[in-house]
């Protein structure tokens, strides 16, 4: 067809006798053809030539089309790329610029691995340039009922991917003997994951229907009966999860209003600054202390041997018969009460008595009044020290 020593093979193709043999035979060849006769032998025809030429003459016009064709193709494509004007809609199509900002993005996202989880779907949306995505300009993103609408569905066809991918798995497993060996990490990772073939067909689907033939749509119809019904369960489900984390939510709200309610009491309280100062002391000590022995300040505590648990028993009123802790600590006393004599005044008291008792901070100030039973407890007994 490039006519390259054409008329070579012509000649050859019309060869006569006497200069080839008409049959590779004993009556062709003579005694010395020593294999099985044959019914052709190597001579050509007449009409080699005109064939040759016909099919040259066909064959070349053919393929310059074809040349014509490609040169006239790329200079075309070379004119509408200088002429197309891009815009966020597409109307003429998408540039070439255009098309490497979308695999530009998708490899930031995909992880190296040419394709990505269903948890960087928001992520692409917005990375992604109009018309595929939302972001319109540098720092802008049009974003409307319309999006999320879009959104929801294509959250629903990727969710459906991976379950088709997953289904289609699991079945080839179950005809081999890998259905006994548990699926890999890995592996299961990998089937959660959407190529960039079928992000790209999702996105044109859902966000540019217009470049999508009518044909494909009408093949999709069963299709997106599945995506509609996924989409559905996927309401419920972010329906449920927004329940518990509003549930969480005020959990964790009424915690750190506990703790912020408890560290003002803290620093409104005289008493607990006054211990917490006590308490920065004594670890300074031990600190000063552990480094001049040269040893771990943990060894110089001596571990409880055992554990004492007093149950508290919550009660609504109080007995008539009472004696206050403050009337008990100054009887038979005169002058300033001291701290340890509101713990002498307990440990006197507590093995032969009941207790009651009263949470003061906001905390626990709810629970009321608690009965503690310390009658069947032994003191060891303490040591005073006076620190100030």
């Amino acid at each position: 067809i490039t006519g390259d020593e054409w008329q070579m093979l012509a000649t050859d193709c019309a060869v006569q006798p006497p200069y080839c043999t008409e049959q590779f035979s004993k009556s062709g060849v003579g005694d010395e053809w020593d294999r099985p006769d044959l019914s052709f032998g190597d001579c050509g025809t007449i009409l080699a030539s005109p064939f040759y030429m016909i099919f040259k003459i066909i064959g070349e016009s053919i393929m310059l089309n074809l040349f014509v064709g490609m040169i006239l193709d790329n200079f075309s494509f070379i004119t509408d790329e200088v002429g197309l004007t891009e815009d966020h809609d597409w109307t003429a199509g998408a540039s070439t610029k255009q098309l490497e900002e979308i695999a530009r993005v998708f490899q930031t996202l995909d992880r190296q691995q040419a394709a990505i989880s269903l948890f960087v779907l928001p992520d692409l949306l917005y990375y992604l340039p109009m018309p595929l995505g939302y972001r319109k300009g540098r720092h802008t993103l049009n974003r409307g009922i319309r999006e999320r609408a879009e959104t929801l569905l294509l959250r629903a066809e990727f969710n459906q991917i991976v379950l088709d991918q997953r289904n289609e798995l699991l079945r080839k497993r179950v005809r081999t003997w890998r259905r006994f060996v548990p699926l890999p990490f890995a592996a299961d990772e990998r089937v959660k994951m959407v190529d960039f073939e079928e992000v790209m067909r999702t996105l044109l689907f859902w966000r540019k229907p217009d470049m999508v033939p009518h044909y494909v749509k009408l093949a999709r119809h069963d299709r997106v009966f599945k995506v509609a019904r996924m989409a559905s369960a996927l309401v419920i489900a972010d329906f449920l999860r927004m329940v518990v984390g509003l549930k969480k939510t005020r959990l964790v709200k009424k915690k750190i209003a506990h703790r912020v309610a408890f560290r003002e009491f803290e620093l409104k309280d005289e008493v607990r600054q006054r211990r917490k100062q006590i308490i920065l002391g004594l670890v300074a000590r031990e600190k000063l202390m552990a480094y001049r022995q040269n040893r771990p300040r943990q060894l110089l505590h001596t571990p409880n041997s055992t554990v004492i648990e007093v149950e508290l028993k919550r009660i609504d009123k109080l007995p008539k018969k009472i004696v206050y802790h403050e009337e008990a600590t100054r009887e038979g006393r005169f002058g300033k009460v001291q701290s340890w004599m509101s713990i002498q005044t307990f440990l006197e008291n507590s093995p032969t008595q009941l207790v009651i008792l009263r949470y003061i901070d906001p905390r626990h100030s709810g629970l009321g009044f608690l009965l503690a039973d310390f009658t069947k407890i032994k003191w060891q007994g303490g040591k005073r020290v006076d620190l100030v």
